[in-house]
């Protein structure tokens, strides 16, 4: 009889998960609830973030002596204060990481243009060489640095550039980004990445 139910209630969970295309629900009190997992998730990554960042903090202070100049540009933009995208057309925003991923979405970019001209597309990295080899190749793209997985740079970010859909190239997937892009409602894929 107990397995009954339990059946019964996982039934009832999995019909609630295709009725409502939600992933976050659990059985409370013999029904189904939708949980916000975003909150307390989002700010435990954050605390894991800051801790990190005070250990490593030594490391890049001294990196960072002598290149104010890039860090001017850097900065801010890994903060979320990315420039604010113009116009309301729909957007997909492609993520690589690298020059390697700048150079892998090439194509992919070309064939989207092509068959999507209605759509405006920004391009994100993470290295300063991602940085150049994307401004050099996609020069009519706004490209900008990607922001650090903090929930106050990732919901920034976010807001500024609107984004209808988002491609995270070879598996370069952060989670305060996800969660809060989730949260938005903007569409999340990954492509040429490995499990």
């Amino acid at each position: 009889a107990v397995s009954q139910v339990v059946l019964n209630q996982l039934y009832k969970h999995t019909q609630m998960q295709e009725t409502f295309g939600v992933n976050n629900l659990a059985i409370v009190a013999g029904r189904p609830q939708i949980l916000d997992l975003k909150q307390p998730l989002s700010h435990f990554i954050d605390l894991v973030y800051a801790m990190l960042f005070l250990i490593t903090l030594p490391y890049y202070a001294l990196r960072a002596f002598g290149r104010a100049e890039m860090l001017r540009s850097l900065v801010p933009e890994r903060l979320g204060y990315v420039p604010a995208r113009k116009g309301e057309r729909r957007c997909l925003w492609v993520h690589s990481v690298s020059v390697g991923e700048v150079l892998v979405v090439r194509p992919f970019v070309r064939l989207f243009r092509e068959r999507h001209p209605d759509w405006d597309i920004v391009l994100s990295t993470v290295t300063e060489t991602g940085q150049a080899v994307a401004r050099n190749t996609f020069p009519e793209l706004q490209v900008f640095y990607f922001p650090l997985d903090l929930s106050f740079a990732a919901e920034r970010c976010l807001r500024r550039i609107r984004p209808t859909a988002v491609v995270l190239v070879e598996l370069e997937i952060w989670p305060n980004f996800v969660l809060h892009a989730r949260a938005a409602g903007v569409k999340l894929a990954v492509v040429n990445g490995r499990v």
